[in-house]
């Protein structure tokens, strides 16, 4: 997933993270920007590697939260993420797909006809619904809209005058996927989460339709087996009572 930081006004705005370490750092005009990190000029660290985005913060550096807490060491990032430092915030942003004719599926219906998958929760990150799930088997209604199964597809439909941002954008609908960050404008957080069995038909590639490949055979005894191990026993009791005589 591609993230991008958002943080108007700063040089750091619409910066891509790439695979490796970013520093950041403060600007002459008191903001941030990106610096070179190699004379200790940096404030904070943003790592992208194969595992996640990870934010590390400097020694002795203070007044760094992310959505809020404060971090003293590091923290694992995702996209929508707000992170303050030194008093400007950054948001992690990535694309978000619309529910349009051209947007795959997402694979949260059980068949056709049925539900979501009712192992697809909206687990609360943030605000008062923090560490509480809700299954979206079923419609649920949000303070700025609501999510529904549409075709196979989780669809979030903001309504009200709530502000709503997925993964760090402002819209007003979007097919949601399993690990985006849903924002309500009241504070709210939430997560999507799904099981790692729940995942896309075309994810499969051309194997999506073709049996398993079959796993190893389970050991079975043979008649050429068996007698060594008779052997072998009556060799070991024999041994045991040569002792026992001694």
């Amino acid at each position: 997933m591609e993230i991008t930081l958002r943080a108007p006004g700063t040089p750091i705005d619409a910066m891509t993270l790439d695979d490796g370490l970013h520093a950041i750092g403060r600007a002459p005009d008191g903001g941030l920007r990106r610096v070179d990190g190699s004379d200790g000029d940096a404030r904070v660290w943003i790592r992208v590697d194969r595992c996640g985005t990870w934010l590390t913060v400097v020694d002795g550096v203070r007044g760094v939260h992310v959505n809020g807490r404060p971090v003293r060491r590091c923290a694992l990032l995702r996209a929508g993420d707000s992170v303050h430092v030194d008093g400007t915030e950054i948001v992690l942003t990535a694309p978000v797909a619309t529910p349009d004719a051209s947007a795959s599926p997402v694979p949260l219906a059980a068949a056709a006809g049925e539900g979501a998958d009712p192992r697809v929760v909206l687990r609360g990150v943030g605000g008062r619904h923090h560490g509480r799930s809700y299954t979206l088997d079923q419609a649920r209604a949000l303070s700025a809209g609501c999510i529904a199964c549409e075709g196979g597809r989780l669809v979030l439909r903001a309504g009200g005058d709530v502000g709503v941002a997925v993964n760090g954008a402002p819209c007003r609908e979007a097919v949601l996927r399993p690990g985006d960050q849903v924002v309500l404008g009241d504070g709210q957080r939430f997560v999507v989460e799904a099981p790692l069995a729940v995942v896309p038909d075309e994810a499969a590639g051309a194997d999506a339709g073709a049996a398993p490949a079959p796993g190893p055979e389970p050991l079975r005894p043979t008649a050429r087996r068996l007698p060594l191990l008779l052997v072998a026993a009556l060799l070991l009791a024999a041994a045991l009572s040569a002792l026992l005589l001694l």
